[in-house]
């Protein structure tokens, strides 16, 4: 597992993608970020927990004001691929 921490500064929007052979997990520690997961998407807020199966399209939106800072999580060390969705 490779877990690490991830900031979106206002007005950022991480790429929807997907990895075809790693899951992956967002928590929320501030910010309230749109979550795009597969056909749904949802306003999140901190503490929320985020669980994205392997080869399910996901990203994330800033649009407050406001840092989005999250410790991001995937199943594999190493070597995982990441395929863009948009």
């Amino acid at each position: 597992m490779c877990v690490s921490w991830g900031r979106i500064l206002p007005g950022q929007h991480h790429l929807c993608h997907h990895h075809p052979d790693a899951s992956e997990f967002y928590v929320v520690v501030s910010g309230t970020p749109i979550v795009h997961l597969g056909d749904l998407t949802y306003r999140a807020k901190p503490g929320d927990g985020i669980y994205i199966p392997r080869g399910t399209t996901h990203g994330l939106t800033n649009d407050g004001s406001e840092n989005v800072d999250l410790v991001v999580g995937v199943s594999k060390p190493a070597d995982w691929q990441f395929v863009p969705d948009e």
